[in-house]
């Protein structure tokens, strides 16, 4: 027996657990999930019986809700239909989805049964036709139900034609007439609400929002007449729940039509639907139209009044507007806006037309102020809260008390106190984000091409948000201040000057500032864009100024660059954020290179088309503005062509190039000034190149389409052979460069350059041999002969004389061969630096200030060794020097430190 009662107590035991766990599960569940979504679509709902007890659970609570009573008692209607009529009503309504493409039940027009009933008010019976109303089951689907009341014409209630009877926690509670209290104080129509409650056939009170309806009773007692009243919905379509409105002026219906005109007819639709097409904004004239269809401050309180209650329920299915036939004009009402949580000022608008309004950025930035203004204000808000306050007073015992009211007292509770808290909040991050303020600041050295125009600088600046910018000032270095002073400097947008005046005081580094002022100073942002993620994307609005002067010879040295800028938030005043502040500068990539060989020899009619696809240089011939060659026109220099380059001018090939010169008739490139050109140079060919008998002279360095070339002849990442040519004065870091390819050299001579004679970069192999390297005695140079980085080469029969610095320089893990070399005269005949390993067969190293010299100039590098064999050393100052833990051995022998 004692067994027994242990498992009969076990089993009882584990029922109650199993009970109280079900229904903990079923009140989580009841209290996260909607209750049409509890009911219908969720397993909680599914369970007989379950959903039921959990409600039964809450709402035992129900009694501990206490609320003040109101200092006005609520209006009390008493509403009586015979139960014969209210089952009919009831049978009416929809059971089942009217279509699977519908997401919820949809009360259609057939559903709408209108039955007679009588409502007494203050000992006054009227006679009343009724019936359910609302879109949603929410509204019908459970005892208590949202209604449409009709007075008779002969006998309106307080001059009332018809009133919707709305359960309030579909209005947001209290949340309903505080929009209708904001509408009021932003000047916008609204239908007459209160609260009310009322008894259904001796029921207890039942509270409602009530709304007078959409009649021409209704209107004319707020002084509007002749004007249509439009709406928008759903319902319409088997294939889609909510009427997509602005594609067709079908789906729009009228609650009120005008007597004025001849036709019961829709064109200010097709307008409307003209307007909210996608990027309508950017047409021209967009902007005028609308100023001529709608009062612009009307728009703008009719945004900011439902941004202020969260902004998400103003879409295209849930519209109102008015067309007053007196005015030819559009009327906002801020209808069912409901209340929620804070939404972005940056996301895009709810329905069509405000995202195509909204994006005229003087119409976005008066919107944004007049917010800025109204949350800053502490008397609106105040009033705001007050207001809050004092409607939830009126409405919350009867909300409690409320017998046939879904929700438990519990529920509403946690929604009042929810939406008080989004009252407050939705203005506080109102003003927060309003006083975020990003921009991106690229300022633009301009192209030679635009400088000629009289461009100094390009500013643009991109507008982030969430407010919008505006540009304040520009801090003048010197060179511009002069400029500014002699009345020869203009700041530009959209080809109008900007009014300008100096500022009384300098910045603190002493610089003039020059202050903008009026229109042309804003930077408008726009609204952020959802991604394919479902990620708000902040905008990248783009606006330019540009620094222009009539004075030809006018620049802004490097040094001043970027100039320094005063951005600040047009709403607040405050400096706005600059995240990115870069510098461009637009000389470096050439713009407009030809594309094949027909549009390069049209811009380039000295050269001509040759035989083989490419094309040819002949006789003397000068330059005057850089060429530059595209990939798939190889270029051929014929025997005895020369080739004057003015000052800094430059030929660049992305083909393989060809010079045909002789012994007696070599190909040259010279100066066609007093001054140095700037440099030939092949980059990125396909195909190898090979130069013969060629004489450079007179060359420099030069930075072209994005690529830096110190050589005055440079190959970059194209083979080469040259043969029997001559470099002499180059002016740049090198006469000749070669990167990234072998080294294939024979027969040249370097002659009295001021830096290096040649420079190889990474060449994995080749061979340098019979060449000569000269400075002449006195000459002004301070490079070396040869200078070799990453690279394994072969240098033979060589002749270095006269370097300032090095005879021969190698480093960076170079592994060289050297044979047969004489080099003299320099600072130092051999340097090996840096993880270079060195082997010197029969070299003459002579009247040199240090002979071989080892040492790590970069830390980041082992030391460095030579073996030298056979190797001659005279008359020079030192013949070794050892750093850094270098090696050098000669013959075999180490050489001390």
């Amino acid at each position: 027996m004692r067994r027994f009662r242990l498992l009969f107590g076990i089993l009882i035991g584990f029922v109650v657990i199993e009970f109280v766990g079900l229904v903990l599960l079923g009140l989580l569940v009841y209290e996260t999930v909607p209750a049409g979504v509890l009911a219908g679509q969720t397993f909680i709902g599914k369970i007989p019986g379950v959903l039921a007890m959990v409600r039964v659970v809450d709402r035992a609570t129900n009694g501990l809700y206490r609320a003040a009573s109101p200092r006005d008692p609520l209006p009390q209607y008493d509403l009586t239909v015979d139960p014969k009529d209210w089952a009919m009503l009831q049978e009416a309504l929809p059971k089942e989805i009217h279509s699977p493409w519908y997401g919820n039940l949809f009360l259609e027009e057939e559903s709408k049964t209108w039955v007679k009933g009588g409502l007494r008010v203050d000992g006054k019976t009227y006679d009343v036709r009724v019936r359910v109303r609302g879109d949603l089951f929410n509204h019908w689907a459970y005892r208590k139900k949202s209604l449409r009341i009709e007075f008779e014409k002969d006998n309106l209630f307080r001059g009332i034609k018809s009133i919707s009877l709305i359960i309030p926690e579909d209005r947001a509670w209290f949340g309903e007439l505080l929009n209708v209290h904001r509408a009021q104080k932003f000047g916008l129509f609204h239908p007459p609400t209160r609260f009310v409650t009322i008894s259904l056939n001796g029921s207890g009170p039942m509270l409602y929002v009530e709304m007078e309806h959409w009649t021409k009773e209704m209107l004319e007692k707020q002084g509007i007449s002749d004007a249509n009243v439009y709406q928008t919905g759903g319902g319409s379509s088997y294939f889609q729940q909510w009427n997509p409105m602005f594609t067709d002026t079908g789906y729009w219906e009228k609650y009120v039509s005008a007597e004025s005109t001849p036709l019961d007819s829709y064109e200010e639709v097709e307008i409307l639907r003209d307007l909210a097409v996608s990027n309508a904004h950017t047409e021209d004239g967009y902007a005028e139209k609308v100023h001529r269809f709608f009062n612009e401050e009307e728009l703008i309180r009719w945004y900011a009044h439902a941004h202020l209650a969260g902004n998400a329920h103003i879409v295209d299915h849930n519209l109102r507007l008015l067309f007053l036939q007196s005015k030819g004009r559009f009327s906002p009402i801020p209808w069912d806006v409901h209340l929620f949580g804070y939404r972005s000022l940056m996301y895009p608008p709810t329905n069509s037309l405000w995202n195509e309004l909204f994006r005229i950025p003087d119409l976005r930035f008066k919107l944004h102020k007049f917010l800025w203004e109204y949350v800053t204000d502490d008397t609106e808000v105040t009033d705001d809260i007050e207001t809050a306050v004092n409607l939830r007073s009126q409405m919350e015992e009867a909300a409690y008390r409320d017998p046939i009211k879904l929700p438990s007292n519990r529920t509403i509770k946690q929604d009042l106190d929810r939406r008080m808290d989004q009252v407050k909040a939705n203005i506080e991050e109102t003003k927060k984000e309003l006083e975020q303020c990003e921009v991106i600041v690229h300022q633009r050295v301009p192209s030679a091409e635009e400088r000629a125009t009289g461009i100094l600088l390009k500013i643009d600046i991109i507008a982030r948000g969430i407010a919008d910018a505006r540009l304040h000032e520009i801090h003048l270095p010197d060179s511009l201040a002069v400029l500014f002073t002699i009345g020869n400097l203009s700041v530009f947008r959209d080809d109008q000057a900007l009014l300008m005046t100096l500022r009384a005081e300098p910045d603190t580094d002493g610089q003039a500032v020059i202050m903008l002022e009026g229109k042309g100073t804003e930077l408008a942002a726009d609204f952020g864009e959802v991604n394919a993620h479902g990620v708000l994307e902040a905008p990248h609005v783009r606006h330019q100024f540009l620094l222009k002067t009539n004075d030809s010879r006018a620049d802004i040295p490097d040094v001043d660059l970027p100039l320094k800028l005063d951005i600040r938030n047009a709403i607040t005043g405050k400096k706005a954020d600059i995240i990115g502040n870069v510098l461009i500068d637009e000389r470096t990539f050439t713009k407009n290179i030809p594309s094949n060989r027909e549009e390069f020899l049209k811009k380039y009619p000295t050269f001509k088309a040759d035989q083989e696809g490419g094309v040819e240089l002949t006789g003397v011939q000068k330059f005057w503005e850089t060429v530059i060659i595209p990939s798939n026109v190889p270029l051929r220099v014929l025997a005895g062509a020369e080739i004057g380059l003015g000052r800094d001018i430059s030929i660049l090939s992305y083909a393989p190039v060809t010079l045909e010169g002789t012994a007696r008739n070599p190909v040259k490139f010279l100066r066609a000034t007093g001054h140095p050109w700037g440099v030939f140079a092949v980059l990125n060919a396909k195909e190898p190149s090979r130069i013969d008998w060629g004489e450079f002279d007179g060359g420099g360095e030069a930075r072209i389409n994005g690529a830096y070339f110190s050589g005055m002849v440079a190959f970059h990442s194209s083979d080469v052979s040259i043969r029997d040519t001559v470099f002499r004065n180059a002016h740049g870091d090198d006469a000749l460069n070669i990167k990234n390819i072998p080294a294939d050299l024979a027969r040249l001579r370097f002659e009295d350059n001021a830096a290096d004679g040649l420079d190889i970069d990474i060449a994995g192999e080749g061979v340098l041999e019979d060449s000569i390297f000269t400075v002449s005695d006195g000459g002004d140079n301070n490079g070396d002969g040869i200078d070799l980085s990453w690279s394994n080469i072969t240098l033979r029969n060589i002749f270095v004389r006269g370097s300032a610095d090095k005879c021969i320089s190698i480093g960076e893990k170079s592994e060289p061969l050297i044979q047969n070399a004489t080099l003299e005269g320099c600072g130092i005949g051999i340097a090996v630096k840096d993880g270079s390993k060195v082997r010197a067969e029969q070299v003459m190293i002579r009247d040199n200030d240090t002979g071989i010299a080892g040492y790590i100039k970069k830390s980041i590098f082992p030391v460095p060794s030579i073996d030298i064999v056979d190797g001659t050393f005279e008359e020079n100052g030192q013949d070794f020097l050892s750093l850094s833990g270098a090696v050098i051995v000669v013959d075999g022998e180490p050489v001390l430190p």
